[in-house]
């Protein structure tokens, strides 16, 4: 089966791609047009490098959901080790995956900044980047898109990336399925 798409969902520290930390990165392979789901995933926690630090509102913020922050963080790798498997699982895919977040503005900024950091070549090309957001609104336009996140029941616990990725598949597939 080909999963040229990969939804990417990132727990971080703070809001800033270049100072706060990434303390998860989830991503799930699927195929929009066929609307399949892969079940080989990627879901690995990191420690915090020397160089980003937390922001205190987020982690006000998380110490509001302190059993998924643990359940996340007790597996917490090298950043370095978990930036570099998470770049060779891409590459096991597809020749030209295309990197899928909600949003993109977030998600993206802060994966370059620690392929950058580490070292690691982003498997990523810029151009292969999609915003979930904007591909839902794009798709009712001129309408307003109906509130396909609020109408799907949301399996497992909120802000734990691989959880978040499979709801936002649910999603994206359901506003697509709709415009068909």
């Amino acid at each position: 089966m080909n999963y040229p798409d990969i939804m990417v969902d990132l727990e971080t520290t703070g809001t800033s791609p270049d100072e706060n930390a990434i303390i998860q990165i989830a991503a799930v392979r699927f195929n929009l047009r066929e609307g399949t789901v892969s079940p080989h995933v990627f879901d690995q926690a990191l420690l915090l490098p020397p160089t980003r630090y937390w922001d205190e509102d987020t982690r006000r913020w998380w110490s509001n959901k302190k059993e998924v922050f643990q359940s996340i963080y007790a597996r917490a790798r090298p950043p370095r080790l978990v930036v570099d498997a998470f770049a060779k699982w891409v590459r096991e895919g597809v020749s030209d995956p295309v990197f899928w977040a909600k949003p993109i503005s977030f998600d993206y900024p802060f994966m370059q900044s620690y392929f950058r950091e580490f070292e690691v070549s982003n498997p990523f090309q810029f151009r292969m980047a999609e915003n979930m957001n904007t591909f839902i609104r794009a798709r009712h336009f001129p309408d307003r898109p109906p509130a396909y996140e609020k109408e799907i029941p949301f399996d497992g616990d909120e802000h734990n990336g691989i959880d978040d990725c499979f709801h936002q598949i649910k999603v994206l597939f359901a506003a697509y399925e709709a415009t068909q």
